[in-house]
């Protein structure tokens, strides 16, 4: 029994009720936030306000730009600061006011810049999931919560597309911004059921809840960039992840018009 109880303390925590249904419904109400309005973006713009395709591809292209810079920062952050309930919340206000932005001010500067804002929420929320995720139920389970927080990801993609569709077809395309409004100031209410004491903030970032040493800050440093960049396997998976984006990479034009350049 000594022994059980010592491994407890030294072992993955166990999350409190409270604290894996607020992962459960952020990870489902995030799914819709995290990436702003996607596509319904040159819906709207091109069928709601009749804009031209030139237009529509940098709006478009300022949410993306602005992602890829603010990955790296935005995992540093993510590391570097305990809150990261809060991080989430500000993001998902981000994209709110961004999306409010985009209907009620359709002018390119404007939509840019909320497009730019949307970007860099976008940036943040993954590895905050991610950060909370592992803080709360650590390495041990980690895994199957993955899986968990994949499950009720694609669920909110599921169900925010049927809400989407059905209310851009029966009230009108700006709706559906008001619908992932709707979603972030749930996510952020959903953020008040995960317990910030349950949070092992050395387990986010990277450090192994099993060696009592991660307790007393010894475990779980962070790595200096040059460091990282000797390290051959990391450099390794990071050219795979871009030769497969580039693989990946969707062509063909954007579907938002017939003046739309093709490769």
């Amino acid at each position: 029994m000594q022994s059980a109880n010592k491994c407890q303390s030294q072992g993955a925590p166990t999350a409190s009720r409270s604290s894996i249904l607020g992962l459960d419904l952020l990870t489902f109400l995030m799914a819709d936030v995290r990436d702003g309005v996607g596509p319904y973006l040159s819906v709207f713009l091109k069928g709601g306000l009749h804009w031209q395709s030139g237009e529509i591809g940098i709006a478009m292209a300022a949410s993306s730009i602005t992602a890829a810079i603010c990955q790296i920062p935005a995992g540093l952050l993510v590391d570097s600061v305990h809150a990261k309930r809060l991080l989430v919340v500000i993001s998902g206000l981000m994209v709110c006011l961004g999306c409010l932005l985009v209907v009620c001010v359709p002018k390119l500067i404007v939509v840019v810049g909320a497009q730019s804002a949307l970007g860099a929420a976008s940036a943040i929320i993954p590895p905050a999931l991610a950060a909370l995720s592992l803080g709360i139920v650590g390495r041990m389970r980690f895994p199957s919560r993955v899986s968990r927080n994949e499950s009720f990801n694609h669920g909110g993609n599921f169900a925010a597309a049927i809400l989407a569709g059905t209310i851009g077809q029966r009230l009108g395309y700006h709706w559906i911004f008001y619908l992932v409004c709707l979603f972030a100031l749930g996510s952020a209410a959903a953020v008040a059921l995960i317990r910030p004491q349950e949070i092992d903030h050395a387990v986010a970032r990277g450090g192994d809840d099993k060696d009592p040493q991660t307790k007393a800050g010894q475990s779980g440093r962070a790595i200096p960039i040059p460091d990282l960049l000797k390290r051959r396997d990391l450099i390794t998976f990071l050219v795979s992840v871009v030769l497969f984006h580039f693989g990946n990479v969707a062509y063909g034009g954007s579907g938002v018009g017939e003046d739309t350049p093709r490769l």
